[in-house]
């Protein structure tokens, strides 16, 4: 089959869809993914060793400096979806929209992120095969707690909070979706969000260790598991001295935040964000991986006991490490887990603190901790208490063995086959080599002090 796959925003949205692509590819179909990351960012040689074709789709003018601040200070969930899609999004509506059009002119099937909403609208106007991904559990159901921070509040009460988060969700969403729809002659959709019974078949790329598949979703809602890019195509090796550090003492903690590293509010700059996290290490007394942009940052002292981390895929980091301090982000989160590593979260928007809700659930980290209210003591504390705790490790070491038995982009590629047409022979005309993507079970680093 010729796939056209599309997606919007952080490399946390982007990267699964490289890992589809690659592993699509890799199953003998002709793919071209159309993405848009917010950060500019470009994958290009990631695309040519995977053997699919990928568009980068407009430029994302990342707008005042204090956009992302003004989005983790706020405490309303819709205040924050509203500046990520005014700032980010609806000004490349219009090359979204015709990149979309284009997947769906030469492709047999299409397969976009839930947000896109352009892809779906493209592909009823020309009458293509459709399919979403979706990065968290994004359909109602009784199981789990709805988006936007609400509690796991049981099969009786879930409901009702997903009707809460549905009605939030469209006051932002919704009008915009709608607004497409009617200018391409579509009739509006009812909400935002989709039910149990969507109007087109979904994928979940999430663990099923970290949720089982409700039973009240229908069979167009599948979990695939997470959709994870082969570790080899990072080209990045472990450095002596991180080596020799990880050999001379206990494993060490590890702290970033990923993006949201980047922001500047009344939190401070980058270098109070580090400085806070340094010190938060050191009153916690153990050793730890800082992760920061320590060649911009100013005279923060340095430490024997932690190590500073400029840039390292946390497939190849975690597995060291004997607790993890992130920001929730999806990636991070399962690979966190993958690893058996214990959690401490300090969300900063939108679905992080789904991800730390679900953590905390599972016995994987504590309450999570929230950006806009952190401070040393009390992250000193969380790390302290989480590494005292050995039914942390007991509990990350069993999910994290339930985990590495799932192959989320094999399974993805299968259910994408069985929706839309039996699995073809590879179109491809003579042998490929292998790129990596034809496993889904990666390989895991051996620990060093772990």
């Amino acid at each position: 089959m010729k796939i056209g796959l599309q997606t919007w925003g952080t490399a946390g949205d982007v990267r699964p869809f490289i890992a589809l692509a690659g592993g699509l590819s890799a199953a003998g179909h002709e793919v071209t993914l159309a993405y848009t990351d917010v950060d500019n960012k470009q994958y290009d040689e990631w695309a040519r060793l995977g053997g699919f074709r990928i568009i980068q789709v407009g430029h994302v003018d990342p707008g005042d400096e204090g956009l992302r601040s003004r989005i983790v200070r706020s405490m309303n969930p819709l205040r924050q979806w509203e500046l990520v899609m005014a700032n980010c999004l609806d000004p490349l509506d219009e090359e979204i929209y015709r990149a979309a059009c284009a997947l769906c002119e030469s492709n047999d099937v299409v397969v976009g992120h839930g947000l896109v909403h352009h892809l779906q609208v493209a592909a009823e106007k020309k009458g293509v095969p459709y399919a979403g991904v979706m990065l968290q559990t994004n359909a109602a159901t009784s199981r789990f707690s709805a988006p936007g921070g609400f509690p796991n509040l049981g099969p009786w009460l879930n409901p009702l909070m997903w009707k809460g988060a549905q009605l939030m969700v469209d006051r932002v969403l919704k009008a915009r979706f709608n607004k497409l729809r009617h200018k391409e002659g579509l009739p509006p959709i009812a909400h935002a969000l989709d039910g149990p019974v969507p109007r087109h078949p979904h994928l979940h790329a999430y663990s099923p260790a970290l949720g089982a598949p409700p039973r009240d979703w229908s069979p167009l809602h599948q979990v695939c598991g997470f959709l994870e890019v082969p570790m080899h195509l990072e080209s990045w090796q472990l450095p002596a001295d991180l080596s020799a550090f990880l050999q001379a003492g206990e494993a060490p903690v590890f702290l970033g935040f990923g993006s949201p590293n980047g922001v500047e509010s009344s939190f401070g700059t980058v270098a109070e964000t580090t400085r806070l996290l340094v010190d938060a290490v050191r009153r916690a007394g153990c050793r730890a991986i800082v992760q920061a942009p320590w060649s911009t940052l100013g005279d923060i002292p340095d430490h024997p006991d932690i190590y500073r981390l400029e840039q390292g895929p946390h497939g190849a980091l975690f597995p060291h490490c004997s607790l993890v301090v992130h920001h929730g982000g999806a990636g991070t989160t399962h690979t966190a887990v993958r690893a058996g590593c214990p959690s401490v979260v300090v969300a900063h928007w939108l679905d992080q603190i789904v991800w730390a809700l679900r953590l905390w659930e599972l016995g994987l980290a504590r309450r999570p901790l929230l950006r806009r209210k952190l401070k040393v003591e009390k992250l000193a504390q969380e790390i302290r208490s989480v590494q005292a705790d050995p039914r942390f490790r007991e509990r990350a070491a069993e999910v994290a063995a339930a985990m590495r038995t799932e192959n989320g982009v094999k399974t993805a590629v299968a259910t994408i086959e069985s929706w839309f047409r039996q699995p073809l022979a590879p179109a491809h005309s003579s042998p490929r080599p292998a790129t990596g993507f034809e496993t889904a079970v990666f390989p895991i680093p051996t620990a060093v002090g772990h």
